[in-house]
């Protein structure tokens, strides 16, 4: 605990913020988060009926082998698509 006293400097404090909100701001870091934190998973339950696709308004679902994947760089996490599932596949990740 005693090694992080320097980081809590006023000015570290100021310019690790501003640092975040430069890395957030750009839109290539945004498109890289999603990735890794995807806002939704369609699970092996998937039936490949397409009844989600429509549904999505960002066009984040497209067909796959053999289940619907969820793009995570378009997907916005409004969720249309799991009320939308039939089969009950698709679940926040």
């Amino acid at each position: 605990m005693i090694f992080m006293l320097p980081l809590l400097h006023e000015k570290n404090i100021m310019y690790i913020f501003i640092r975040l909100f430069q890395f957030f701001s750009n839109t290539d870091q945004q498109k890289t988060l999603r990735r890794i934190f995807m806002a939704h998973k369609i699970t092996d339950a998937c039936l490949a009926c397409g009844t989600c696709v429509p549904e999505c308004p960002s066009d984040a679902i497209s067909e796959g082998d053999p289940i619907y994947k969820i793009d995570a760089s378009k997907c916005t996490d409004c969720g249309t698509c799991v009320s939308a599932c039939p089969a009950e596949a698709i679940f926040p990740a």
